[in-house]
């Protein structure tokens, strides 16, 4: 059941969705906000895209798997897994929604508590590259047809290729079949068209044969490295866009460049990204108790990184601190409710005031 749920006029100014919009060519813009209604209070939801889809666009002719997956790895929400069940999370829940005390509470486990799923880069093909390796292209590449036309990745996306306008180019669909996820440059003729002389064909059949035998022995060494280097690459620079939008916003200098410098670093020296990302909400939701979000006491991201602030246990101390804190409080209106009845002066216990004097500050 749908929610209402807030929205700011500064999500209508928010540049990074817009340019994930805008990169994978899907709505992104509206299917977030949607997806606001369908979270419970905490701001999670069960990654089930087909009811999703019919809850938020149920109109539209849009494959909704494509769009969780691109709002995912662009870190606007995240993906998690407890006892094989997945679901998902907006990381930025509590800088934005004002929750009516009366709605239930979450019957959902805490992304804490589960296994993160890495977000991979999107399959979908941006319609700025499509219009212009349509427009450079013209034809398939390999045999001039203009008939059936599908993308090819030259460097498969199985393979770590990405969607670069060099990496494409139009085949049409015998010729990509014929080449599946194998490395073919742009004169190897993969398939017999009707018009094709068979003993020619036989012939270049013959080649490309030995040449799939040559691509095997090379894949066995660079390229496979090669793939799972951009691979690795893609997953960190999905985990630190989840964690930049997980951390709590500050106001001052807040380096973005170094803080993913830092975050690369940890990662490489072994540190759990997930678990990073984790502590980074805690944080946020410490500092939006503390009412700290948006200030100046925000550390900045770096300072947390290098202090290892994921591993900090937010919330304990400053309970109790600020329990004390109210306790004295509630005893000085005591005494002055007391001296006003009274009449007592304070001068006969100057020494008490000063010792309670000194614990206030000490719990302050």
């Amino acid at each position: 059941m749908g929610r209402i749920r807030t929205i700011k006029p500064e999500f209508f100014k928010h540049e990074g969705l817009f340019e994930a919009e805008r990169e994978t060519g899907l709505p992104l813009r509206l299917a977030f906000a949607g997806l606001w209604t369908q979270c419970d209070r905490d701001g999670r939801f069960e990654w089930r895209p087909r009811r999703l889809k019919t809850d938020i666009l149920p109109y539209d002719d849009i494959d909704f798997v494509a769009v969780l997956d691109g709002l995912h790895a662009h870190g606007f929400v995240y993906r998690y897994s407890v006892d094989g069940h997945e679901y998902g999370c907006v990381p930025s829940w509590n800088l934005h929604q004002a929750i009516n005390t009366r709605e239930a509470e979450s019957k959902l486990p805490a992304p804490d508590g589960g296994v993160m799923i890495d977000a991979l880069p999107s399959r979908h093909i941006p319609k700025d590259t499509q219009r212009h390796v349509r427009a450079r292209d013209g034809a398939c590449h390999q045999c001039g047809s203009a008939e059936n036309l599908q993308f090819d990745h030259i460097v498969p996306f199985s393979k770590g290729g990405t969607h670069d306008i060099s990496n494409l180019r139009l085949l049409c669909k015998d010729c990509n079949l014929s080449k599946g996820d194998k490395y073919l440059d742009n004169n190897t003729c993969v398939h017999m068209h009707a018009h094709e002389n068979p003993v020619h064909a036989q012939g270049e059949r013959e080649k490309e044969r030995e040449g799939e035998k040559e691509e095997e022995k090379e894949e066995e060494g660079k390229g496979k490295n090669t793939s799972n280097d951009v691979l690795t690459r893609a997953r960190g620079e999905a985990h630190f866009e989840t964690f930049w939008n997980a951390y709590p916003k500050r106001c001052g200098t807040n380096s973005r460049a170094k803080a993913a410098e830092r975050f690369a670093l940890l990662v490489k020296a072994g540190a759990d990204p997930p678990t990073i990302i984790a502590g980074a909400m805690r944080y946020a939701a410490h500092c939006d108790a503390e009412q700290k979000t948006g200030t100046e006491f925000v550390q900045q991201t770096t300072t947390w990184l290098n202090q290892r602030g994921w591993e900090t246990e937010y919330g304990r101390n400053s309970k109790n601190r600020n329990t004390l804190a109210d306790g004295f409080r509630k005893l000085d209106e005591v005494f002055a409710e007391f001296d006003r009845r009274e009449g007592i002066r304070e001068e006969s216990g100057e020494e008490d005031i000063r010792v309670l004097s000194g614990l206030r500050e000490d719990a302050a």
